[in-house]
């Protein structure tokens, strides 16, 4: 009995052993595998730039096609180094790897970059295969940015609204040490799309100022006259969402520019970063834009966008990605 034990675990360790040097296989075939492949986006101006300061980092990049059918799963589930550029891409890739069954998969580094949270959200599958390491590079600025940009612009006790849908509960949640030393007082208040119109008069009503997340169920070409001209009709300022919506009639917003995204692509390309998938990260940095007409409309004077960000980034501590 003794020695058909020690058999046994003798095999066990056989097949423990040799689960780990595949293990370690694998993983040595994705660290030689360097080649990123890039597959999606519709911003070709990044894709462009990108592109340029991958090969200026000694960074291997090659195309996988930006077409609608380009990325089929037998591709995107063999690809080691994969990144995926916009929501079309990211929503293919992310359907892929939902379906998959996990003991085909290999090591695999996924970067999904040029995305909102709220698409990210939607599209991010309920499990994640330990062999994928996925990393989400957001265009979304830290909520903070924007609460300290309003202070900047309205440094009275003003009483600010964050809107927000449910799918972005974790981008509208408030540092309480911010909270604690600013002058406003903050509310994160939840709409819903078949409400939106009445419940966003309601919040604007309540409120002095509105901070707008980038939203695309709420916040979009559709709704952007109604909700832009009922804010003004009742005089609420907004801050926040994208360069668009500043030129649209937001008052003003921190923004991603491309060259921020691809400065922080570049950099999980060059050195991916480890931890449970998937691995969230905001801009390093950021812009700030101002409508010019809408400030007068509001009494504002003009506003010196370089000094604001110095300004923002005063108030956060000289944090770079709060």
């Amino acid at each position: 009995m003794e020695a058909r034990g020690h058999r046994q675990r003798m095999a066990f360790a056989v097949i423990g052993l040799a689960g780990l040097l595949l293990a370690m296989a694998s993983r040595a075939e994705l660290d030689a595998d360097t080649t990123w492949t890039i597959h999606g986006t519709n911003n070709a101006s990044l894709h462009q730039a990108l592109l340029k300061a991958a090969d200026e980092a000694s960074i291997a990049v090659s195309s996988g096609g930006d077409t609608q059918g380009s990325l089929t799963c037998d591709k995107a589930l063999s690809t080691r180094r994969l990144l995926l550029l916009g929501v079309a891409a990211t929503a293919r890739a992310m359907a892929c790897l939902d379906a998959a069954d996990p003991a085909k998969l290999t090591a695999a580094i996924w970067v999904v970059a040029d995305i909102p949270l709220a698409a990210w959200y939607r599209l991010a599958p309920k499990q994640f295969p330990g062999q994928v390491r996925v990393i989400v590079q957001a265009i979304d600025q830290p909520l903070e940015r924007q609460l300290a940009l309003a202070e900047r612009l309205f440094p009275g006790p003003e009483t600010v609204a964050v809107l927000s849908s449910q799918t972005m509960a974790p981008w509208s949640q408030v540092n309480a040490a911010f909270l604690r030393d600013s002058p406003h007082r903050v509310q994160t208040v939840f709409l819903r799309n078949d409400e939106l119109a009445p419940m966003f008069i309601a919040a604007a009503r309540r409120h002095d100022l509105l901070v707008l997340p980038i939203e695309p169920s709420l916040f979009n070409a559709a709704t952007a006259r109604t909700l832009l001209l009922s804010a003004y009709r009742q005089r609420r300022p907004l801050v926040g969402n994208t360069q668009a919506f500043v030129r649209a009639g937001v008052l003003a917003s921190c923004v991603t520019s491309d060259a921020i995204q691809v400065s922080d692509i570049v950099s999980i390309l060059l050195n991916p970063p480890a931890g449970t998938t998937p691995i969230l990260r905001m801009p390093s940095d950021f812009e700030v834009v101002i409508n010019e007409q809408v400030a007068l409309a509001y009494g504002i004077g003009r506003k010196d966008p370089f000094v604001l960000k110095r300004a923002i980034k005063l108030r956060l501590g000289g944090r770079q990605n709060p």
